[in-house]
């Protein structure tokens, strides 16, 4: 049986990621391993961290919780569950050595801001041991777009 690795941090991408691998794995009979990187402990003093052991109790939860309700929804579907200390992409990385598929979620931020920061799905695309799906946040199609913009303007005129 092969095994689909998810890579998520709790956002909307990594979240649609988890929920297209989820449907793939049902139709091919793979396995679901979600894994959710925390990183350790900063040498930037200004950022505001809780001690590990809660970020990971915090990330445990949170996965227990996602997990639940995708079992509910595709109950033939194996799905295991971790989260651990690291870097995202190089524990990624390290455990998709052990995976056929290794899918992440893409923000999209892209230019100058995703070259700043830093992109864990493309390190991931760059050096995956495995074959690397990329899942992108849904774009809003016009409708939405004018609905929302009408919405805005009605709220503010």
């Amino acid at each position: 049986m092969e095994t689909f690795l998810v890579g998520v941090d709790g956002s909307v991408a990594s979240r649609r990621a988890l929920e297209w691998a989820v449907a793939h794995a049902e139709s091919e009979q793979a396995r679901i391993r979600v894994l959710m990187v925390v990183e350790g402990p900063t040498r930037d003093m200004w950022i505001p961290h809780s001690p590990l052991d809660d970020r990971l109790a915090v990330a445990r939860r949170h996965l227990a919780r996602a997990v639940k309700t995708l079992r509910e929804h595709h109950p033939r579907v194996v799905i295991e569950h971790e989260a651990r200390e690291g870097r995202a992409a190089q524990t990624l990385l390290e455990v998709a050595r052990d995976c056929d598929l290794l899918v992440v979620g893409g923000r999209g931020r892209g230019g100058v801001t995703g070259a700043l920061v830093g992109s864990v799905s493309l390190h991931c695309v760059a050096y995956s041991p495995c074959p690397v799906v990329v899942v992108r946040r849904q774009r809003k199609d016009a409708a939405t777009k004018a609905k929302a913009k009408a919405k805005a303007k009605a709220t503010t005129g």
